[in-house]
Order: structure tokens, then C-alpha cells, then sequence
């Protein structure tokens, strides 16, 4: 078998075409890293006394049994490459392996290649071994506990369709703008506490649950649309309600909160970059390694070394000079005064971290958080319910509450406490008592005569 210079350029530039073809869309820095790793290979075969040099070479360390050999377990390396990162992963490691043999040929010779060959099979058989071994260890009861990606892609399975069925992307039934006449409208706002992270059913959400007590109390259509957003702030949801919200027309809103909900954001929804490391990029673990135990693992272990805030409330954030804590004070002074120049309460709804433990008011450790967030929600005019107190009140170890083990979003029960409370809150204040509300639901409606909450 004889390795001419041409074919050796034909084999480079179909290289460069796969390389710079990919279907996955990639950024301006992608494309640069990709010229830089082709560029070596194309110069050293431009010069024809060069190639010519490195085909000789390459034909005289291929003409040996084991290094034919070597080569063909290489290619089945390559493949299964692919499947566990992509195939953008794969050309990568084709282009540093095949330029590294490209030089080689143009200085060592042969039994350079022989020895690169040898090496690449011995290291990738060493390094897939223990991958999986470690996969293995890692999986089952472990993966359960942390919460790994193949978990959670199996909860996402179990979360009902109405999402995807709904025409504004909502966890709600509901996509009619204009409310029936006679029924009660109430708009919920929130991240994914409101959205139900970890709930495979969307009647356990808490936006769900207030529906059906609503309804079972007031003996009227009731409507609670569930807009939440897993990752929104408060500002991405006071851009919500500025921009969709009212045009639903509600009677009350309910803006959910968490204390991670102070972050800063952008228009069109957007938040601060998740600051989790990421070791691969995501054009690379689109294959069997987006579900990787082991890389989870080390993901999350590099996170938490290099940003010791992440994963946890940055007292920084809430500090009065912050732009995160400023934008979620001036949101909440959106929120407050857009609805007040409608005459419709707002009930500024706070839930605590769930954090493992016993705790009351005076023990929960961010305690000092909440109250800064009380206190702004009520001086700009929200009615406030502090749930520290709510689960406070009824003791033990507050990780009963996790949708799972790994997980410490609110589960079914604990948002039917949550739920209890606002019920009684809705009830002391009269917020949909007939006499307080306006049901007619014609376009144009007058705004309602329900006083501002305070």
C-alpha cells in the first residue's frame, strides 16, 4: 500500500470540511480554534518535498502488521469517541492526533509513527477502562443521591405535557387572554418553585393547588395562571407583568420569591450565566457524556472550589450598593406600582431555602436575607408572607420538604402549606370577596376597585 502527497491533501481538506461543516452552530471563537488546529497539518503538507517526505514515511510505518493494526483499534477509538462526547469531539482529536503524526513523519520517520500509534491505542484502551469503571461506581445509589444528569433527564420525562402544549410556554392550562365573565383571574409569578422543579404533576404545584382551594372556597371559576420560570429573577418576572401580565387581566397577583431570585438580569428575560465550570464545552458533550455521573461529579467539585458562592445565597448580592440587589428592589417597585395604579393586591409570596435542618425564625440562617426582602416588599407597598414562620411552626427536619434527595425545591406538601397560608392571608384581607372585585371581562374593562395591597 503506497501514500502519495495528493491523497494526503485530499485526506486534510475533507478533514477541514467536516470540521468547518458541523451542524452545530458555532460561535466566532470556534471557528478560530478550528482553523488554529488545521493549520499546522495544511503546512506541512503545502510544500511538495515535504509531503512527498511524510507519504514516504507513513507508507514504510503502515507496511508492519502491528501498526496496521494499531491504526484500525485507533479508528475505533475515534468512533467511540463520537458516541461519548460528538462527533465534534471526535475531529478534534482526530486533528491534534493526525498532525502530531504528520510531524513526526517529517522528522522522525517511521518508526516514530509505529511508536505514536502504539501509544494512542494503549492510552485510549487505559483511559476508556477506567472511565467506565468509574462510570459504574459512580452510578445507581450515588447518581440517585447527587442528583446526576441521567437522574434528572428521567424526571424530566415524568413532567406532564401541558407546558409544551400551552401557546405561551406556561406549566397552565390557560392561554385565552381575555377571562369568561364571572371568573376569577389570579396571575402567578416565579422561578422554579412557581414552575415546580422536581413536581412530575402539575396539580401539585402550588399555583395549582391555590386553584382548587380557590375554587372549593369561593364556589366560582377561578383561573390561576401559572407563568413561572425556572432561573427567572424578580426582574424577569416584573418584565413579565409589564409586558404580557396585565393584559390577563387578574384580579391578584402572587410574586413568588426565593432568595437566589436576587441576581442580576437583562431585558428579554435574561440572567446572569450560570456559573457552574464547565469542563466541556457543550458542542463536545452532546453524546453519552451529557449524562456522566463522573463528570458531575468533577463539574460540581471545580465549581464550588473556584466560586465558594456558588450554589448558595452570595451575601454580597444584597448588598444596598449591588446591581442585583437594586434591580430586584426596583422590580418590586415596578411590580408595586403598576399594580396600585390598577387597584389589584399583590402578595409578595417568600419562600425560604429549604435548607437540611431545624429551624425557626430565629435560627434560619439567612434570616437576615429575608427580612431585608420583607421589608423592601412592604415599604413599596406589597403584602408580604413570610414562610420562614410557616414551616417554622411545624418543626423537624425541614429536607422532609425536598422533592427528592438530592433536590431541595419545595415538594407537594410543602407547597400545600405555603398554599394554606396564602389561602388564610387571601381570606383576613378580602382580596376576592364579591364586593371587592370587578368581574365583568369585557375588552376595556374598568380597573378594579380592589384597594392597593399594603
Amino acid at each position: 500500500m503506497e501514500i502519495t502527497a495528493a491523497e494526503l491533501r485530499c485526506a486534510w481538506v475533507v478533514l477541514a470540511c467536516a470540521f468547518l461543516t458541523m451542524p452545530v452552530p458555532g460561535s466566532l471563537r470556534t471557528w478560530v480554534l478550528s482553523l488554529a488546529l488545521l493549520a499546522p497539518g495544511a503546512w506541512l503538507l503545502a510544500r511538495e518535498s515535504r509531503a512527498s517526505a511524510i507519504a514516504l514515511a507513513l507508507t514504510d510505518a503502515l507496511t508492519v502488521r502491528p501498526a496496521r493494526v494499531a491504526l484500525i483499534l485507533t479508528a475505533g477509538l475515534l468512533a467511540f469517541t463520537a458516541w461519548i462526547f460528538s462527533v465534534a469531539g471526535a475531529l478534534v482529536v482526530v486533528t491534534v492526533l493526525a498532525t502530531a503524526v504528520l510531524a513526526q513523519a517529517a522528522r522522525v520517520g517511521p518508526r516514530a509513527i509505529q511508536a505514536t500509534l502504539a501509544g494512542t491505542v494503549t492510552l485510549g484502551a487505559l483511559a476508556l477502562t477506567g472511565g467506565l469503571v468509574l462510570e459504574w461506581l459512580l452510578g445507581g445509589a450515588f447518581a440517585t443521591e447527587v442528583g446526576a444528569p441521567s437522574v434528572r433527564q428521567a424526571w424530566e420525562q415524568r413532567y406532564a405535557d401541558i407546558k409544551e402544549r400551552n401557546l405561551f410556554g406556561f406549566r397552565s392550562p390557560y392561554e385565552q387572554v381575555v377571562p369568561e365573565p364571572g371568573t376569577i383571574r389570579v396571575v402567578a409569578l416565579g422561578d422554579s418553585y412557581t414552575w415546580g422543579d422536581g413536581i412530575a404533576r402539575t396539580d401539585d404545584t402550588w399555583p395549582a393547588q391555590l386553584e382548587r382551594m380557590l375554587r372549593d372556597t369561593l364556589r366560582t371559576p377561578v383561573e390561576v395562571i401559572n407563568t413561572g420560570h425556572s432561573g427567572w429573577t424578580t426582574a424577569n418576572e416584573a418584565e413579565l407583568l409589564r409586558r404580557f401580565g396585565w393584559q390577563w387581566r387578574p384580579d391578584l397577583v402572587v410574586v413568588q420569591f426565593t432568595l437566589n431570585d436576587v441576581t442580576e438580569s437583562a431585558p428579554g428575560f435574561r440572567d446572569k450565566e450560570d456559573p457552574r465550570l464547565r469542563i466541556l464545552p457543550q458542542r463536545f458533550r452532546s453524546g453519552a457524556v451529557g449524562t456522566s455521573a463522573l463528570l458531575f461529579l468533577v463539574e460540581t467539585r471545580l465549581s464550588v472550589m473556584m466560586n465558594p458562592d456558588w450554589g448558595s445565597t452570595n451575601p454580597a448580592r444584597f448588598h444596598p450598593d449591588s446591581l442585583a440587589w437594586q434591580q430586584t428592589a426596583a422590580a418590586m417597585r415596578e411590580i408595586a406600582d403598576s399594580a396600585r395604579a390598577r387597584s389589584v393586591p399583590v402578595v409578595l409570596l417568600i419562600y425560604p431555602l429549604l435548607v437540611q435542618g431545624v429551624w425557626s425564625p430565629d435560627t434560619y440562617p439567612y434570616m437576615e436575607q429575608i427580612s431585608q426582602v420583607a421589608r423592601t416588599g412592604q415599604e413599596v407597598g406589597l403584602d408580604v408572607i413570610n414562610l420562614v414562620e410557616v414551616y417554622g411552626a411545624h418543626g423537624g427536619d425541614w429536607k422532609r420538604w425536598w422533592v427528592s434527595a438530592y433536590d431541595p425545591h419545595p415538594n407537594a406538601e410543602a407547597n400545600a402549606l405555603a398554599v394554606r397560608a396564602l389561602m388564610a392571608h387571601i381570606g383576613e384581607r378580602g382580596y376576592l370577596a364579591p364586593a371587592r372585585r370587578n368581574t365583568d371581562a369585557a375588552p376595556g374593562r374598568e380597573p378594579h376597585t380592589t384597594p392597593a395591597a399594603r
